[in-house]
């Protein structure tokens, strides 16, 4: 198994470079390059941050586990490779269409996906996808490229989300949290038998 931890303290302001990665005084780290890991066991500790136009791919024989908040330019996971998060975020900021391709095992349990602000109009990826939890944090909207269910909490932090002929729909259990921003096009949820009451967050 391999194990990347990071456990640095540095002087206030100060950063450590090597091999690509970049330490920082709050013992993150920042990847700038482009990342494939090798067909192994890997699990990644500490908090990471990719750059946005990085790259990271998940190979057949790979598994990549986590359990902590990372924030990755674009996801490529092959067929044959798996990625596995729990109970943290992913969030992304890439600009490339889509963000995430998996042709592998993508699991998110107990876990947030965040489309991030600072990386202009987003699509939010749909193909063999299955989300937990989905925050949208992007004020320059993000955009679905198929139809797409959230099972767990729906978080409008800032931005819309653009369906086009596309639904976005919240399953029995989920809900939505709205900062800011709402869903432009069509929005489905769940209305139990009875006098329910329900509020769409569309505009």
């Amino acid at each position: 198994v391999n194990v990347y931890t990071v456990n640095v303290t540095n002087e206030s302001g100060s950063t450590a470079t090597f091999g690509g990665v970049t330490l920082t005084n709050n013992g993150a780290f920042t990847v700038g390059g482009n990342v494939t890991f090798t067909a192994a066991v890997h699990t990644l500790t500490g908090t990471g941050n990719f750059a946005a136009d990085t790259i990271t791919t998940i190979p057949a024989g790979a598994t990549v586990s986590t359990s902590s908040n990372h924030t990755l330019g674009s996801l490529v996971i092959d067929l044959g490779g798996i990625f596995n998060i729990t109970d943290d975020t992913i969030s992304f900021r890439s600009t490339v269409v889509p963000p995430i391709t998996n042709n592998g095992t993508f699991t998110t349990t107990n876990s947030t996906i965040t489309y991030l602000f600072g990386a202009g109009a987003q699509t939010l990826a749909t193909a063999n996808i299955v989300y937990n939890n989905l925050t949208i944090d992007n004020p320059s909207d993000v955009t679905l490229d198929g139809s797409e269910t959230v099972n767990g909490i729906l978080t409008l932090t800032s931005g819309k989300i653009i369906t086009g002929v596309n639904v976005l729909s919240i399953a029995p259990g989920g809900s939505v949290v709205r900062v800011a921003g709402h869903v432009v096009g069509n929005f489905l949820k769940n209305v139990a038998l009875g006098a329910t009451s329900r509020t769409f967050e569309i505009g």
